[in-house]
């Protein structure tokens, strides 16, 4: 079992994500957007943050980020379904170049996420 902070303006999307990882007997915690999530991370510890690219207040752009400067970060997943003018796959080959591991396009199917998750969860 992991602790797990889904990031996500998209209630479905937060709503699918948390039902997928509870059921999978992770601890799941879930922020509307990255500000949000940083308030999250000063008051917890996390295995794993999954991130939505394109939200409003504060995108997974700039919470990705900030994280790669904190010593003790969790482990990032990548999500989006695209913004107007990038397709999804371009959005997250944006994100590769923050040093992410995984990357998936939504929408997310449960075995592909815990496929993700399971390889974070496994690597050191």
């Amino acid at each position: 079992m992991a602790k797990i902070l889904v990031v996500d303006d998209d209630e479905v999307t937060i709503g699918l994500l948390c039902l997928y990882l509870t059921n999978d007997q992770h601890d799941v915690t879930a922020a509307k957007n990255g500000r949000d999530a940083l308030d999250c991370l000063r008051s917890n510890s996390f295995d794993i943050l999954i991130t939505d690219i394109i939200m409003p207040e504060m995108d997974g752009y700039e919470l990705i980020m900030h994280l790669l400067l904190q010593p003790n970060a969790p482990k990032i997943i990548a999500i989006s379904a695209g913004a107007p003018s990038l397709d999804a796959a371009q959005v997250l080959e944006i994100t590769r170049a923050l040093k992410v591991k995984e990357v998936l396009i939504k929408p997310v199917a449960h075995d592909v996420l815990q496929k993700s998750v399971n390889k974070l969860l496994q690597t050191a």
